[in-house]
């Protein structure tokens, strides 16, 4: 075999020698392909900071991983998915994009009252990030307070406001139900916080909640004073363009109303005296 091997010429052998090194190397690769575990996700839609933190712990763990979808979610071998998931959980990951009141198991001593503040703040808008990011069809939240400092003797306080960032997980927006909800739970989050100083938008930066609180206090909307405005609104629409299409003709006319509504409630208490019906109360005769 080899004297038949040896009597081939140069490049016959190396060809031989070539095509056996690739067959080994294939084998190898297969072997190697076969023993590998299989991959499972271990947390998806990970935001950056919490998807960093995970892979240090994993790489202190020695435990294989993969990064997928851009490196927002992680896959494990799925032997370990379930073990790994309690075990970071036990450590407060992930944190879901913020930090919340565990900020506070780390206190020190020497902590000024403006950093207690700061940090309680901080804990709240990630506490309250990570329950409206429970919601199925919310990816992500971000909320942002800002509360005044209240003075001491002072007459006039800044209201405080908020405004909340939604990362959606479909293209389909939240219903206004859900939007009302959203602005009632931060609102009753923060002490003397109003509903129409929450703000709510998408991340394209388009305005969810409703209306604008302005600055005289005058109040929102509720959902069916907007759908009344609406209906009212399409009522007038609808019939302006009847008329006009009439001398017009049919196609030919585009009318849009934009009404203002007063819908503010007065109770009125009132007592009359007629000037003219007059009574005596008693009489006395001597």
């Amino acid at each position: 075999m080899l004297t038949k091997f040896s009597s081939l010429p140069i490049g016959k052998r190396l060809g031989i020698l070539i095509a056996l090194a690739a067959g080994i190397a294939g084998l190898v690769a297969a072997t190697m392909w076969t023993q590998q575990p299989e991959m499972q996700v271990l947390f998806a839609n990970l935001a950056p900071e919490d998807a960093g933190a995970i892979v240090e712990k994993l790489k202190e763990g020695k435990v294989p991983y993969e990064v997928g979808l851009g490196g927002t979610s992680l896959l494990v071998p799925s032997a370990q998915v379930h073990d790994l998931r309690l075990q970071l959980a036990g450590q407060g990951l992930p944190h879901g994009g913020g930090v919340g009141f565990e900020i506070f198991d780390r206190s020190s001593l020497g902590m000024s009252e403006f950093v207690q503040k700061l940090n309680y703040r901080r804990a709240l808008q990630g506490e309250l990030a990570r329950t409206i990011a429970q919601m199925p069809d919310v990816a992500r939240a971000r909320v942002h307070l800002a509360v005044p400092e209240r003075r001491l003797f002072a007459t006039d306080h800044d209201r405080p406001r908020a405004s909340v960032v939604l990362s959606l997980r479909g293209s389909n927006p939240l219903s206004r139900t859900q939007i009302q909800g959203i602005v009632h739970l931060v609102a009753s989050s923060v002490e003397g916080l109003q509903t129409r100083d929450v703000t709510v938008v998408d991340g394209n930066g388009r305005l969810m909640s409703d209306g604008g609180g302005g600055g005289d206090g005058s109040s929102r909307l509720t959902g069916s004073q907007l759908d009344y405005q609406r209906t009212l609104e399409k009522d007038i629409e609808t019939r302006i363009q009847t008329m006009l299409e009439r001398i017009v003709g049919n196609n030919k006319a585009v009318v849009r109303v934009s009404s203002v509504l007063d819908l503010r409630q007065v109770e009125m208490t009132e007592e009359r005296y007629d000037p003219n019906g007059q009574v005596a109360r008693s009489e006395q005769r001597i």
